[in-house]
């Protein structure tokens, strides 16, 4: 049987599919700051490998770093977590001419490392993951600011920041905010296209004898079932294949503590009136998405709202509609 499915881990090269704007984007856009935003699982951390593999993989302008920004709750922690990452390129500096810099304040050896990096005719594309991370440091340590302004707007280096929504929704106060608003507009990170999708359930980049035996009605159901979420795709395409039935794999996955909490954390992302307007198309009256256009616009491009066969909005997934509807508070 084969499952080449790739459920949990982050994923580049043949096993990653669609984005192809965003990557152009991140690597030849004319902003040398971008801010990408998106749900749990949605593929943040696969968009910066996939960043970086093609910005790699030959002579080029950049020389990529992917720092994980993760469990920085200290300025040492920052610190080693940045002295970390450039451990892992150093042969990719080496054969620049750089040498790994030495542990030491994050944000000057960002600045001194970008400006090594000028003379010898590269610039640093550094790809930050969960930066909701830092910007909470910075909350805590607002002395740190003013150097990592000055690392990432004077020093000539390509950031991207790659956060959850909960970033975007506390976006509008703090000092730290500052230096977000820089970043300009968030680019939504959400669902795939249904090319891509399908492409991706097909597995269309691996040779035709890796590729998994799932019938035309079956990527079908699947497509509609999971909303181009590429960690459900990935996971109902694997059980459907293991268990030989597509309609079965959905039903049990529906029940599977795993989705569950997948849709919880989403919507624990969320605030309040987000998770209302959501709860409100479980309901069995629910005829329309209620609140301000830029809500629904926001919460269609994150993959959790779309329109249905008729048209209506409804969740994003058939997994999220089941999830709301098992949830739902019963009407007094």
């Amino acid at each position: 049987m084969n499952v080449p499915y790739v459920v949990g881990p982050w994923v580049r090269g043949e096993r990653f599919y669609g984005r192809g704007g965003l990557l152009r984007e991140a690597l030849d856009g004319p902003r040398d700051r971008l801010w990408l935003v998106g749900m749990r699982r949605v593929g943040k951390t696969s968009l910066l490998r996939e960043v970086e593999r093609l910005a790699g993989g030959s002579p080029g302008p950049f020389l990529p770093v992917v720092w994980d920004l993760q469990g920085s709750d200290e300025p040492d922690e920052l610190d080693l977590g940045l002295h970390e990452a450039l451990i892992d390129v150093e042969p990719a500096l080496a054969a620049t001419g750089v040498e790994l810099p030495k542990p030491g304040p994050a944000a000057a050896t960002l600045a001194r490392l970008a400006e090594e990096l000028g003379g010898h005719g590269r610039r640093l594309l550094l790809l930050c993951d969960e930066a909701e991370d830092l910007f909470a440091l910075l909350r805590r340590h607002p002395d740190l600011l003013r150097p990592f302004e000055s690392a990432w707007t004077e020093s000539g280096a390509r950031v991207v920041l790659a956060s959850s929504v909960r970033l975007a929704e506390s976006s509008g106060g703090g000092p730290e905010h500052r230096l977000l608003a820089s970043f300009g507009t968030p680019l939504w990170l959400g669902p795939l296209d249904d090319d891509a999708a399908r492409l991706l359930l097909r597995q269309e980049n691996l040779p035709a004898g890796r590729r998994p035996d799932l019938a035309e009605a079956e990527v079908d159901l699947l497509l509609a079932r999971c909303g181009g979420h590429p960690f459900l795709l990935q996971l109902a395409a694997k059980r459907s294949v293991e268990l030989g039935d597509a309609e079965e794999a959905c039903e049990r996955l529906a029940r599977d503590p795993t989705v569950a909490h997948l849709c919880e954390v989403d919507l624990d992302l969320l605030g309040g009136a987000d998770r209302e307007l959501l709860a409100g198309l479980a309901a069995p009256s629910a005829s329309d998405a209620t609140g301000p256009a830029e809500r629904v616009a926001r919460l269609r491009a994150l993959g959790l709202l779309r329109s249905g066969v008729d048209g209506r909005p409804e969740p994003g997934s058939w997994f999220l509609g089941r999830h709301l509807a098992a949830t739902a508070r019963p009407r007094s």
